[in-house]
């Protein structure tokens, strides 16, 4: 650090570092089309397809059930996966402000727009764990409350290195 305004700044010699405390171990990609509303049950849920990597490694997860629409005062964007026996599940949840759900793009940046990758099944008793942080970009090609949501997501997927 310069101690006068007249002295001059150190050259960096070493690059900065890869982030401390998380770490990039895949990308997650899909597609949805189906119903407004099915987030709060008053539509049918609609159809996810979509592929992720994980450690290098890519696989297609089955279709899975779009649950979309307003809840609780924010815009909702999830697909489920059932991806084995006993009830086990991949779901990408998507949270973002209410005046977000119109057509158009938005990047998860974990402040006001969440993205999260969690993983269940019937021995957690309906608890959800968190499998990744997503940061993605979610289009909506449509967003319509009588009608239908169509878009895809994607994007890199974080986890904590502890």
């Amino acid at each position: 650090m310069a101690l006068s305004a007249s002295a001059a700044w150190p050259v960096l010699t070493t690059p900065l570092r890869a982030p401390l405390c998380i770490a990039e171990r895949g990308t997650l990609s899909y597609t949805f089309e189906g119903a407004w509303g099915s987030i709060d049950g008053s539509a049918t849920p609609g159809t996810c397809e979509g592929t992720y990597t994980w450690d290098g490694t890519e696989v297609a997860m089955p279709t899975g059930y779009l649950y979309t629409g307003i809840a609780n005062g924010y815009g909702y964007v999830a697909c489920s996966h059932l991806i084995g026996p006993g009830g086990a599940y991949l779901i990408a949840y998507n949270i973002l402000p209410t005046i977000e759900m119109t057509p158009g793009s938005t990047h998860s940046d974990h402040t006001v727009r969440y993205s999260t990758w969690y993983y269940t099944d019937d021995s957690m008793g309906g608890a959800w764990s968190t499998v990744a942080w997503i940061e993605n970009t979610l289009v909506l090609d449509e967003a319509d409350p009588d009608g239908l949501v169509r878009g895809s997501a994607s994007g890199t997927l974080w986890t904590p290195l502890w």
